[in-house]
């Protein structure tokens, strides 16, 4: 019974940090650098160059992923576990820091 509830916990964390590393890719987007690559069209010039950029960042993203997994399969308690989910930029949240503060609501819904 041990053993399956451990297997059920390991799967919701592994759905949860899949969320948040997808949440995190598009939360960061892109530097100035990769703007830039992106927007411009894609010639027989330049050609080499964009692929060997988008290779890169395949790659860095790679190898970000292989660091998480090598980090969830070494995990032997929750508290390891927890240590593998990547850090937040600040202000993103998380209820550790002071985050992005709420004004008071408006509106029929948030009348008191």
């Amino acid at each position: 019974m041990k053993t399956l509830f451990s297997f059920v916990v390991a799967v919701l964390f592994l759905t949860a940090l899949s969320s948040s590393v997808f949440a995190q890719q598009a939360q960061s987007g892109p530097g100035p650098d990769d703007q830039m690559m992106m927007r411009r069209e894609i010639t027989p010039e330049n050609f080499s160059e964009m692929k060997t950029h988008m290779l890169t960042m395949i790659e860095k993203r790679r190898t970000m992923l292989d660091t998480q997994k090598a980090c969830v399969e070494a995990a032997k308690n929750a508290e390891e576990l927890k240590a593998c989910r990547p850090e937040r930029p600040m202000g993103m949240g998380g209820g550790n820091g002071p985050g992005r503060q709420r004004g008071p609501r408006s509106g029929m819904g948030g009348q008191q």
